[in-house]
Order: C-alpha cells, then structure tokens, then sequence
C-alpha cells in the first residue's frame, strides 16, 4: 500500500517549467537541474527561475544587446549563467542608449 501512495506523490509533483522573461516561450526543466545551477551560481533556486533566458536572448546579452533590459537584471542574468565576457558590452550598449 505505502509504495502505491508513493508513486501517486511522484506522479502528482508537477515539472517545473522555465519561461524566458524576454521572449515568453517556456521549455519543461527538472528539480535536480534547478538545484545544480543554483549551486553552481551560488544563488537560489528562485533566483534562476526568474532570472532564465532563452539561448538565443543569452547569446545576444553577451553581444551587448539589452533585449529592452534594465542593465542590473542583464547584468544578473549574465553572472547566473555562469560567464561575464557579456557583461562590459552590455555595460556600454546601456551607457550609449543613454547618452543618445
């Protein structure tokens, strides 16, 4: 009886999901993933959540490109996906807009 119960828990724990807060689109992700990286960026789980991006919007964000992003979410965005060669340009893409 107890492993039945079990198994009904798991099935009902919904997978978590990401969505981009650029572009909107959501892809499927797993608990242990969220953990990992949370560790990893040495933030929480919460953190990653609502800091995640698609590949494509990271990708342009270490080009400079600010997607309509404040520099300090651009800037957290950068340092939770682990690498900061984006985050001088993004630095100076939010300088020029400003300046013009």
């Amino acid at each position: 009886m107890k492993n039945n119960n079990a198994e009904t828990n798991q099935q009902k724990q919904k997978t978590p999901t990401l969505s981009c807060i650029v572009t909107g689109k959501s892809r499927l992700t797993n608990q242990e993933y969220l953990d990992n990286k949370a560790s990893a960026a040495g933030a929480t789980v919460e953190e990653i959540v609502s800091h995640y991006v698609t590949r494509e919007v990271l990708k342009n964000l270490r080009k400079g490109d600010l997607q309509g992003l404040r520099q300090e979410v651009a800037t957290r965005i950068l340092r939770l996906n682990g690498k900061q060669k984006g985050a001088s340009k993004a630095r100076k893409s939010s300088e020029t807009a400003v300046a013009v």
